[in-house]
């Protein structure tokens, strides 16, 4: 799904409706074998902010502002196939504005720049090293280390992202069903870039769990056929899913209904009526609507703007309730 054209990459900023401008500075992260990503970090500041021309939009930020005291918990992002660290700026920053450290990267082979990497075990696999690559740096190397409460840290997934932070969470990812799956659905989207790696597909080893993360929130996931669905329900209580109704990039029933399945009662399991994949992405002012419509169109009935609003509100929500101070339920 290669759903953003360069304009969105590494100094992109999309509209955002928080009541107060966030603190914000670019990231580095070095990351397995030599690799390098790129990034940015949202955080509470008391510093004063002025607009700031970021790509094509324009929006109040505190660039390299103060941070915020006390100890602070951290959420990491994970954008989907063909993003960026960006995609889901507006989130971060209602985050950012609630009292949260956000870090986000665009992977590496798997972003606006690069989708080399889409469709192979690399992708599948290094995706969620990633993740735990940036909460190393962000509770190590990053400036504000040291507030970073380590107790504290969630994770934010959308698309090819929700698969990495349900993996992350302890999700087992069976990749010895790709085959029977895409021989029976030729059509999934997933199918034809995998079809063409079976052998090697056959032989990836499932990533080891990040036990520092505490709670998750996945959007529009994706691979939801792959997951053995005892290992989420494990997790469920801690996971909040959102669906969209009208996905029609990742077929309802193999993604997102198959996670929502295994999760089970316990999870928090959100299905938004008339909601596209892309409704999960931050909206889009009218020039960008008009240069990349794919990603920008919703359906006449649903108002993205509005339903960010809610989204955003119920993402801080949860959590703040599982992300408590004395830290939220551990995987065993």
């Amino acid at each position: 799904m290669q759903i953003f054209a360069s304009l969105l990459l590494t100094t992109l900023s999309l509209w955002l409706g928080a009541a107060h401008a966030a603190g914000f500075e670019p990231l580095r992260v070095e990351l397995d074998r030599g690799r390098e990503a790129t990034g940015g970090v949202w955080y509470p500041s008391p510093s004063t902010p002025s607009p700031a021309r970021l790509g094509p939009f324009s929006v109040p930020l505190a660039l390299r502002g103060e941070l915020a005291s006390g100890r602070l918990p951290l959420i990491v992002l994970s954008h989907g196939t063909g993003g960026t660290f960006a995609a889901h700026i507006d989130t971060a920053v209602a985050l950012a504005d609630a009292g949260y450290v956000v870090a986000a990267i665009s992977h590496p082979a798997d972003n606006a720049d690069d989708t080399s990497g889409f469709g192979t075990p690399a992708q599948l696999v290094d995706r969620v090293h990633d993740l735990s690559r940036l909460i190393d740096h962000m509770t190590s190397s990053w400036r504000g280390a040291g507030q970073v409460d380590q107790e504290r840290i969630g994770a934010f997934g959308f698309s090819a992202g929700g698969y990495t932070v349900l993996t992350a969470m302890g999700g087992r990812p069976d990749y010895a069903r790709l085959p029977t799956h895409c021989r029976d659905h030729a059509l999934d989207a997933v199918c034809e870039p995998m079809m063409k790696r079976w052998d090697s597909m056959l032989q990836v080893q499932a990533p080891m769990p990040d036990r520092r993360i505490k709670a998750a929130v996945v959007a529009a996931p994706g691979l939801g056929f792959l997951f053995d669905a005892a290992s989420l329900h494990k997790r469920a209580p801690d996971i909040q899913l959102w669906q969209a109704e009208r996905d029609e990039v990742l077929l309802h029933r193999f993604h997102a209904q198959a996670v929502g399945d295994g999760l089970g009662a316990a999870a928090d399991v959100r299905r938004v009526n008339a909601a596209g994949h892309y409704a999960f992405l931050a909206p889009c002012p009218e020039h960008l609507a008009k240069a990349l419509p794919a990603i920008c169109a919703d359906a006449p009935s649903f108002d993205r703007e509005s339903f960010h609003r809610h989204f955003n509100a119920e993402v801080i929500q949860f959590f703040t309730k599982r992300l408590t101070t004395g830290g939220a339920n551990r995987p065993e």
